[in-house]
């Protein structure tokens, strides 16, 4: 077998962007996988997404309404996607695995720490591979960044900061995402940040964090976020606000087990003076990280160097960095500036998890991000709301393994956990 057959679980907004990361990943000519199945309760949103395959792939793939009936009636199926709201992902994740069958799930991987244990514990029972779909890791810039601080070019890391701050008082995206029991904006959108931050420094020890509903009322955006078609049926079936019951604003220390100090701001509300800043600091350096899907370069700071190195310069400093071959194939070789807009450069990045994920299968390895990977980037952002709750510092293994879990337990009891 040199390819994998891939079920879509969810034809919704990504649902329909993973489509289009596969059909990067055919452009490469080094495709592993192919998307044989869809499935959706909403018949409709099925179809549409069978459709768009079928003009992207030249083939239409088989449209279900359950996984229950995808898994038994599409012949050969090696594995699903898991591609929906987050609420749903333990327990459609957990039903393609009781049936043979192999799992990628969108981040956050499951909607609390609890679901994600009962997604790994699955996995390992029925053998299975359980990979997350974590991109922003597997932009060219961040895979430089991470060879930076694994090759001491900085230092010993003591210190990063994270900051994200700008989003006003708009949707974003769908309603669900201001919604506790849905998966609210702080994990949707802090779960990457969390993911980059243990990419780069390695486990999280403890957080002492805030958090806070600041935008008691969101509004219906003006234009849909993305071109598809589903989107825009989307956009136009949208209530005109929506009262957030999850916190949009985040502030917290981080102390990593190798010592470095995170300071983390995600804040959803702001409406002026937005700003993005990231970055790491070492003992003899430090690292200016632009974030990812923008083709912005990094800059090295060096002590012993007068001047920065910036983009491809670093690469002076670092001459065995390369990236694996379908990162070239996509991005370029050695790309550390591509030119691609932030949503070409995404569903690149979208390719890749697929190809990742098949390799992972056809070799019979672990996944990049596996299920503990992605337990515990869950587990971060989840800490930082406990601990708001708890006003106190928490350690990271108590909310990892459940024993701290005041927060979560109405959304377990919400999800059937």
């Amino acid at each position: 077998m040199d390819r994998i057959r891939i079920g879509l679980v969810g034809c919704g907004g990504m649902g329909t962007r993973h489509l289009y990361g596969m059909r990067e990943l055919r452009r490469t000519g080094l495709a592993n996988a192919d998307i044989v199945a869809v499935c959706d309760p909403r018949r409709e949103n099925a179809e549409l997404a069978a459709s768009e395959a079928e003009k992207l792939f030249d083939r239409r793939p088989e449209a279900f309404a359950s996984v229950e009936e995808m898994a038994e009636r599409c012949r050969g199926l090696d594995a699903v996607d898991v591609v929906t709201e987050p609420h749903l992902h333990h327990a459609l994740a957990c039903a393609a695995l009781e049936r043979g069958l192999h799992v990628m799930v969108e981040k956050p991987m499951g909607l609390t720490v609890k679901a994600c244990r009962v997604m790994i514990e699955a996995a390992a029972r029925h053998g299975r591979k359980l990979s997350v779909n974590e991109n922003y890791r597997r932009d060219p810039v961040n895979r430089l960044i991470r060879q930076v601080i694994d090759k001491g070019l900085i230092g010993r890391p003591y210190q990063m900061v994270h900051h994200s701050v700008g989003g006003g008082d708009r949707i974003v995206i769908t309603p669900w995402r201001h919604l506790k029991a849905r998966g609210g904006i702080t994990l949707d959108v802090g779960v990457h940040f969390a993911d980059i931050i243990l990419y780069y420094l390695g486990d999280a020890a403890s957080v002492f964090g805030s958090a806070e509903v600041v935008r008691e009322v969101r509004h219906r955006p003006a234009t849909p976020n993305r071109p598809y078609e589903l989107h825009r049926r989307r956009l136009a079936e949208m209530e005109e606000t929506v009262r957030p019951t999850a916190e949009d604003v985040s502030v917290a220390t981080i102390r990593m087990a190798g010592g470095a100090a995170v300071d983390w701001r995600l804040d959803m509300a702001a409406k002026r003076l937005g700003y993005f800043r990231r970055a790491v600091y070492g003992t003899q350096g430090a690292i200016d990280c632009p974030g990812e899907r923008n083709g912005h370069p990094a800059t090295l700071h060096l002590e012993d160097r007068e001047k920065p190195l910036t983009g491809r310069e670093i690469l002076e400093v670092l001459p065995d960095f390369e990236l694996d071959p379908v990162t070239s194939a996509l991005f370029g070789r050695r790309a550390m500036d591509y030119p691609f807009p932030p949503d070409e450069a995404d569903i690149k990045l979208l390719g890749l998890e697929y190809h990742e994920f098949a390799e992972a299968i056809l070799n019979d390895r672990p996944p990049e991000v596996d299920g503990v990977a992605g337990l515990k980037a869950v587990a971060l952002v989840y800490a930082i709301l406990e601990s708001s709750v708890a006003g106190t510092s928490l350690r990271l293994e108590d909310v990892e393994s459940g024993k701290v879990d005041a927060y979560q337990r109405e959304i377990d009891e919400a999800i059937g956990l």
